[in-house]
């Protein structure tokens, strides 16, 4: 009798320990639309700043989100904050794996190339991704020129992507990259 009660006991005690911690802190609930929208927003505005360890820090334990749209951008912002901090395999996982549902978004094809010119072996495909978008017209933003001129050899090319750089930019230390 003793031995079942401590087997019991043992068992339950493992069980619990088992348990991921945030399972406590989460109830399983998802944020509502107004919490999530409120949460991405801010998220937005860390990754504006130059904060990208702030959204993680915001977004990575949270409850799940309101929708599936939420969710994804969710993943998205998390993806580049993890870029940008050096964790460039995990973003661009990340990345390739929402590309899968939408595979011709300009923004994410460009935070892509981002990640792949940051890796070891992927700055020919990152070229190849910036070059497309620029040729069609479809840079979304001053960061994706950026990118494409820090992967440029020194010429004429790289001149006019700083170019474009700057006419979309805030400021123009926005394209200037650092290697």
């Amino acid at each position: 009798m003793r031995y079942l009660t401590a087997a019991s006991l043992l068992t339950a005690i493992a069980t619990t320990l088992a348990a991921p911690a945030a399972w406590a802190c989460m109830d399983f609930e998802a944020l509502s639309p107004t919490e999530s929208s409120q949460l991405l927003a801010a998220a937005e505005k860390h990754l504006e700043d130059g904060q990208p360890q702030a959204v993680i820090d915001l977004l990575a334990y949270t409850p799940e989100m309101s929708s599936w749209r939420h969710g994804n951008k969710r993943m998205e912002l998390v993806a580049i904050a993890s870029i940008r901090l050096g964790k460039v395999d995990r973003g661009v996982r990340a990345l390739r794996a929402l590309l899968r549902k939408t595979p011709d978004d300009p923004f994410l094809l460009a935070r892509l190339a981002e990640g792949l010119g940051r890796s070891k072996h992927g700055k020919a495909e990152a070229l190849a991704i910036l070059e497309r978008l620029d040729q069609q017209d479809l840079m979304p933003d001053a960061l994706g020129y950026a990118v494409l001129a820090q992967l440029l050899p020194a010429g004429k090319g790289a001149t006019q992507a700083v170019a474009r750089c700057e006419q979309r930019a805030l400021k123009k230390s926005d394209c200037t990259l650092g290697s």
